[in-house]
């Protein structure tokens, strides 16, 4: 785990504006101890070096991809597509584009009114 958080901290630059989604809480499976471990150390590292981060719920994510909060990770894939024109097999990584975009759009701006208003809550 030490060595995940000191590689990720290597290539992070100056102002970079970092999304971590938050925790699904509901979630099961062998790893959930570890990914937490792990988001916590995250979170906390990046605390000490005064780096300033933002927290998107797991339920925003895929509101500002689908203009749903509660849809599945597959039903996220054409949406995400149909947005932005990526794909990937991954759902972690479709997770992680949706949050750079969330980060990039905060700043040019968003095109779909549920889009803006996740942007104005998280804003806040």
């Amino acid at each position: 785990m030490i060595e995940i958080i000191e590689s990720v901290m290597e290539i992070i630059e100056p102002n970079s504006k970092i999304a971590i989604e938050g925790f699904s809480y509901g979630s099961r499976g062998r790893g959930m101890s570890f990914q937490f471990g792990l988001g916590y150390a995250l979170r906390i590292e990046l605390c000490k070096r005064n780096i300033p981060f933002l927290i998107v719920t797991p339920s925003q994510v895929k509101k500002y991809a689908t203009g749903k909060g509660n849809t599945s990770k597959d039903n996220m894939i054409l949406p995400i597509y149909r947005n932005w024109g990526f794909e990937h097999d991954s759902d972690n990584v479709r997770d992680a584009y949706v949050l750079a975009r969330i980060m990039y759009e905060m700043e040019k701006g968003a095109r779909f009114e549920y889009q803006k208003s996740i942007l104005a809550d998280l804003q806040e």
